[in-house]
């Protein structure tokens, strides 16, 4: 139940007797999970109510399995939040990046046949049984930090609980807690190169946009599987003349020199298995295409990790030797994150995009972010769905290279963002 309002009566009373005025600290008293409903997934959206009657919202979680999430942050969240007074929002994000669950996770052992050294028993060549022998599925538990998603969420909602805290706003208490620069200009926006796109872009496209992206795995087979060697031609010859295209767009339309960049999501794996002389060869003809405009090219090749790195090393090393401008990326639509954090090092691309809510909580991103910029990394940050506005204020207070999404959505949000912190 609500406490009554103190009367004015009370108040005079109280300083009457001179009695020391005790400050209280704001307080979480309450962690709320709320399901929700999604095409794409569960949906959790996650509040902490404050001992003043507010609740700070994170803005949702998109997890695997809403009614698990909803047990873990009351069975592990709640515990570490409740009743502690804000001191630092670094200290507590540690904190919560260092929660784990259990997460039942299923493996695929393939059986032992002859070319193993399995022995095959006489009933089983009667029966067919080796014919037969299918994979097994093996469970096991296995504790892991909380789901990506879900610390993104709880960050968001924490974020907001120490600016409501505060009585400020969550950029500026981000600046103040790593100790970053107000932002005083946009960050350049990476839009989609579609019709609606450049319509809604010609008025900044010469101020406000460093790249126009085009995204190879939009074009699908009936399957549901990408078809990359019909998208790109067999030797890229149609993605050579769509960048040629897009340059010539370019000059007749506007004097600015945006970068063309290219999604491949894989796609060369498919046209030149990896070969690293092949790929650099089809990059040199994109290059070409694309002068005077910069060419950036993302997520290049796809498949096993280990090799899909050494090969991204090798096609770095080679546009080094060979002095040519062409920048390698890797992004969330193809990356998982641990494997994006690896690529972070410098050694195999230029640039990361990242999806903030994939990639894990807010402290998560930005000490990531900051990182790689030491390292030279450029960072684009993506942002969609009901993630804009922190999303928006993450590219901001780390000052990222570009920003990704849609333009209308991404750019109106930052403008307005920069005219709050300007008074």
């Amino acid at each position: 139940m609500r406490n009554e309002k103190p009367s004015a009566s009370h108040f005079s009373f109280l300083t009457s007797h001179s009695f020391p005025v005790m400050r209280v600290l704001p307080q979480i008293i309450a962690v709320t999970a709320v399901p929700g409903l999604s095409p794409t997934g569960n949906l959790v959206w996650l509040g902490l109510r404050l001992a003043d009657g507010r609740t700070a919202w994170g803005e949702w979680a998109n997890v695997p399995d809403a009614q698990t999430a909803g047990q873990t942050v009351q069975q592990q969240v709640a515990p570490l939040l409740q009743g502690q007074p804000f001191t630092s929002f670094q200290e507590w994000m540690t904190r919560l990046d260092s929660l784990t669950e259990k997460v039942v996770v299923t493996r695929v052992v393939k059986p032992e046949t002859a070319a193993t050294g399995a022995t095959i028993s006489r009933r089983g060549l009667i029966t067919g049984g080796l014919a037969a022998e299918r994979p097994k599925m093996i469970q096991s538990v296995e504790e892991r930090p909380l789901f990506p998603a879900l610390r993104f969420a709880l960050s968001q909602a924490l974020l907001h609980a120490f600016a409501l805290s505060r009585n400020s706003t969550p950029t500026a208490v981000l600046v103040e807690e790593y100790g970053l620069a107000v932002p005083e200009t946009a960050v350049p926006l990476q839009v989609e190169a579609t019709e609606s796109n450049i319509a809604l872009i010609r008025p900044i496209l010469a101020t406000h946009v460093a790249a126009l992206s085009y995204d190879t795995g939009t074009a699908r087979s009936g399957s549901g599987f990408t078809e990359h060697q019909a998208t790109l031609g067999a030797n890229a010859e149609r993605l050579q003349r769509y960048v040629r295209q897009v340059k010539e767009w370019l000059t007749a339309s506007t004097a600015a020199q945006p970068a063309i960049h290219l999604n491949l999501q894989g796609g060369f794996t498919e046209l030149y298995a990896n070969n690293a002389g092949k790929l650099l060869g089809a990059l040199y003809g994109l290059e070409q295409a694309a002068k005077p405009y910069p060419l950036l090219v993302e997520n290049v090749v796809g498949g096993d990790f280990p090799a899909v790195r050494q090969t991204l090393q090798q096609l770095h090393n080679y546009l080094h030797l060979r002095r040519m401008t062409t920048q390698l990326a890797a992004g969330y639509s193809l990356f998982a994150p641990e494997e994006l954090r690896e690529l972070g090092d410098g050694t195999a691309v230029h640039h990361l995009h990242l999806h903030p809510a994939q990639f894990g909580s807010l402290h998560e991103n930005i000490q990531f972010i900051l990182a790689c910029q030491e390292r030279g990394i450029g960072v684009t940050v993506h942002a969609d769905g009901q993630m804009v506005e922190t999303a928006v204020t993450l590219a901001l207070i780390t000052h990222a290279h570009t920003l990704s999404g849609r333009p209308d959505k991404i750019y109106n949000e930052m403008i307005k963002m920069l005219e709050i912190l300007r008074y």
